[in-house]
């Protein structure tokens, strides 16, 4: 995986939109993907897009970063292009400073939850047994597959939740926005489910390149 920032350049209007990523090839075909059926999350880039087409932008690759620092190093970025189409203006945080305007609240509030149990509480009755129904079931992320010992001893190390499970993100029903928060550090609210899982996967991968840095 190849980790650093980049930039979507149109070379008829100068829209530029930057971003860091942890996994360049897959999110390059995320953009793509969301562009071609006209579904990005950017409404800027996405009208260029529809404008100009696809022959109009490039995909620039500006540098490497290490993992660790991709938040850091893609804030400094987006300071060297204050022209830049990025909805954002942190990094980190993107809905920070930002409010919603009463329209795209109320098509928020017409949304429905993804989720059947969203909102709602089980009954002590009814936990005792979902827990009795999963005792001894194998965590599916590992099911058909055999872990090295350096592996296992890996895992033991962290902890025995092993991580892969651990999504880092939710749906905020009050909000009605997609939130991310990855070992009790907040990184923002999301529209899109998708855009929320690059965020978590991006911050779970900071987070344990650190840690295995501090363990070594």
């Amino acid at each position: 995986m190849k980790s650093g920032l980049y930039k979507i350049v149109c070379t008829e209007s100068k829209t530029v939109y930057i971003g860091g990523t942890i996994n360049w090839p897959s999110r390059k075909a995320r953009h793509l993907h969301q562009l071609r059926h006209n579904k990005h999350h950017n409404i800027w880039l996405q009208r260029s897009w529809n404008k100009h087409g696809e022959s109009a932008f490039q995909f620039i690759w500006v540098r490497d970063v290490v993992e660790a620092d991709v938040l850091e190093e893609e804030q400094r970025l987006f300071d060297d292009y204050p022209e830049r189409c990025n909805i954002a203006p942190f990094a980190a945080a993107p809905m920070l400073g930002r409010k919603h305007s009463p329209e795209t609240i109320a098509k928020f509030k017409l949304r429905k939850p993804s989720r059947s149990m969203l909102g709602k509480k089980a009954s002590d009755e009814t936990k005792e047994k979902m827990s009795k129904a999963r005792a001894g079931i194998p965590i599916p992320a590992l099911q058909g597959r055999r872990l090295s010992e350096a592996h296992k001893a890996k895992i033991s190390r962290k902890g025995t939740t092993y991580r892969s499970t651990r999504k880092g993100y939710s749906f905020h029903k009050r909000k009605n926005l997609w939130m991310v928060t990855v070992h009790h550090k907040f990184g923002g609210y999301f529209h899109c489910e998708a855009d929320a899982a690059d965020k978590a996967n991006l911050m779970r991968d900071i987070y344990w390149s650190v840690r295995d840095k501090n363990d070594d």
